[in-house]
């Protein structure tokens, strides 16, 4: 939710007259400072996770298949998860567990980030116009999606967990 509401800010501070490009420097450089900030955990907490689970086959197993991934695939993947909200921190503390040249992950998160953030706050500066705009039948129907979605959701989940209990009883 912080993220989201840096977004909202933003949009109001440019619909006040702040520069575009000022925005986007300070929503980058918060994406960029969280994600050195989470790779450094990866990279120092690497051995030392390392050390206490060794012994354990699923972690060290777990550990070559992020590292052969990381090393295939590392930039695309960097880059990639900028755009993925809940992923984005975690990959890059894997990045960093990882072993990922710290150079090239600065380069694919600052790319990645700034690109990310041009879309979203486009996107967010249409929805706060909207908000203003229509106000009060955009607030309602807002409201109204807002719980239409949690309760497909919700159903959903009760039909899966029933779908399952159903398949566990025929066993």
């Amino acid at each position: 939710m912080p993220v989201e509401a840096s977004y909202l800010l933003a949009a109001k501070l440019l619909r006040d007259g702040y520069s575009y490009v000022f925005m986007l420097i300070v929503l980058t450089a918060a994406h960029l400072t969280g994600s050195i900030l989470s790779f450094g955990l990866g990279w120092w907490g690497e051995g030392w996770l390392t050390k206490r689970l060794q012994k354990r086959p699923g972690f060290m197993k777990a550990s070559q298949t992020i590292h052969k991934w990381y090393t295939d695939h590392g930039k695309i993947t960097i880059f990639a998860t900028r755009f993925i909200g809940y992923v984005r921190p975690w990959s890059s503390m894997v990045a960093g567990f990882a072993r990922i040249d710290f150079g090239s992950f600065v380069c694919w998160t600052l790319l990645g980030s700034l690109l990310f953030n041009i879309v979203v706050l486009i996107f967010t500066q249409y929805l706060l116009n909207w908000w203003y705009q229509f106000g009060t039948v955009f607030k309602i129907v807002s409201g109204v999606l807002l719980v239409v979605s949690f309760s497909a959701i919700f159903v959903i989940h009760h039909f899966i967990q029933k779908r399952h209990q159903e398949e566990l009883d025929q066993e």
